[in-house]
């Protein structure tokens, strides 16, 4: 993609985005959000679903896919992924840097990594989503296009019904999981298309904070059960493929995840994006996983 089109892209998705911003609750929505100054940010929707559909998924120490710490180590990292995977961006490379890794941001607020648009509990669409539809494809073209012989994946925005083709499919059930998991495979050979291996974070359920005083039980569920569709993606891939547990390293004990980490308040604004002295106690631990120890 030219830089001129690229730059209007990400205003034109952070313009509708902002839009959405002011008028969605953080109650109603888990995951990713557009980061401003004042509250009440856009999340991805919640579906009030039976508990039996989404049963939480245990992480495990072993992990399917390639193997972590990757060999040969990363020369360029592509860190793609929404806003809460910006929120690490900027600490994330300056870690790698200081490591003598390139890091090349390519995250997106509003959007996620997979096309389709976002869908409420009706599997009515939200309206703003539907400029990520398209966008989300050029970015992941200009992702694999842009030298990473590493890909990472953060996103957040895969644990919502989603309309695709026309069609809606909720979240957690066997016909939902049948789509994300295709859709996530047309994303991940988008960005692996220049040669790149792809590591998928884990996403770390909510904490509390300020704008989010209340765990939704829930949504804690849909995020562990999309954690266990990456893990599934990756063991079909185990060549091209890794998964790297930022879940474990946010939230050690499982959820409920702990509001502080090692004495640092890792999200504490609305307990999914990283701010204050989070994203420089993370970057430093992603890195280890993913190359080794510095």
């Amino acid at each position: 993609m030219r830089p001129a089109l690229r730059v209007l892209g990400i205003v034109v998705v952070g313009a509708v985005a902002l839009g959405a911003w002011l008028v969605v609750r953080p109650d109603d929505r888990e995951g990713d959000e557009t980061r401003r100054a004042t509250p009440t940010p856009v999340t991805a929707p919640v579906a009030t679903i039976p508990p039996t559909t989404l049963a939480p998924t245990t992480t495990t120490t072993a992990l399917p896919g390639l193997a972590l710490p990757l060999s040969p180590g990363p020369v360029r990292i592509a860190w793609a992924g929404d806003s809460v995977a910006g929120t690490l961006a900027a600490a994330i490379g300056a870690e790698a840097n200081a490591r003598g890794v390139q890091v090349v941001t390519r995250t997106t607020p509003g959007c996620g990594m997979v096309r389709g648009v976002v869908a409420d509990e009706a599997l009515a669409p939200i309206e703003f989503t539907r400029v990520c539809d398209a966008y989300s494809r050029q970015n992941n073209a200009a992702t694999g296009a842009s030298g990473a012989d590493v890909v990472t994946w953060f996103s957040t925005w895969e644990t919502a019904n989603r309309i695709v083709d026309g069609q809606g499919y909720e979240f957690g059930t066997p016909e939902g999981d049948a789509m994300l998991l295709a859709l996530i495979d047309e994303s991940a050979q988008q960005v692996m298309a220049g040669g790149a291996r792809l590591v998928l974070l884990t996403v770390p359920p909510n904490a509390t904070g300020p704008m989010r005083p209340t765990i939704d039980e829930t949504a804690t569920k849909r995020t562990l059960h999309f954690n266990g569709l990456l893990r599934q993606y990756a063991a079909a891939h185990p060549d091209r493929v890794a998964v790297l547990d930022l879940a474990a390293i946010v939230c050690p004990t499982g959820p409920p995840c702990p509001t502080e980490v090692d004495g640092v308040t890792l999200r504490p604004d609305d307990g999914g994006h990283f701010a204050g002295d989070g994203p420089a106690w993370v970057a430093p631990r992603v890195l280890d996983r993913l190359m080794g120890p510095a």
